[in-house]
């Protein structure tokens, strides 16, 4: 008996700190500090929308809900820096309503490359973040794309 008194105890334990646990992210990039969201299609001279985020898991906002909950919460960012290896895109920023950076990239050459972003939260709170794009050569003549 004291064995399962002890284990509902540890159970109890780790439910609690799960709950005053800070948020935790959700992040896909390879430092798994930031979210990143793009077409699953990109095009060398084609103009694509990829979406940069800090998403925290605030699940105590669930907690007190009724009913259906999301518990995720992007922080606002502000774009520090974001460039691709070699050259290999140009990017425009734009940011959005939520406080997401939006970024307008552009593939300037056929193949895999990988997009660095650096970005700062309000708290001045530094992420640097990576993520792989790949852009596939249009069909017919190729409209050469200046880099930066």
């Amino acid at each position: 008996m004291r064995t399962l008194t002890s284990f509902a105890l540890a159970s109890l334990a780790a439910v609690l700190a799960a709950c005053a646990a800070e948020p935790s992210p959700q992040a896909n990039g390879f430092n798994v500090e930031l979210w990143f969201e793009a077409p699953s299609s990109l095009t060398v001279g084609t103009p694509s929308e990829v979406t940069v985020q800090r998403i925290q898991l605030q699940y105590r906002r669930c907690a007190e809900s009724k009913g259906q909950c999301d518990p995720r919460a992007p922080l606002p960012l502000t774009l520090v820096s974001a460039a691709c290896d070699e050259g290999g895109c140009t990017t425009e920023v734009s940011t959005s309503s939520d406080g997401s950076i939006v970024l307008t990239t552009t593939g300037t050459r056929e193949g895999s490359t990988t997009l660095h972003v650096k970005a700062r939260s309000e708290d001045g709170t530094v992420y640097e973040d990576a993520y792989p794009l790949t852009f596939r050569a249009i069909e017919g003549p190729v409209k050469q794309v200046p880099t930066k």
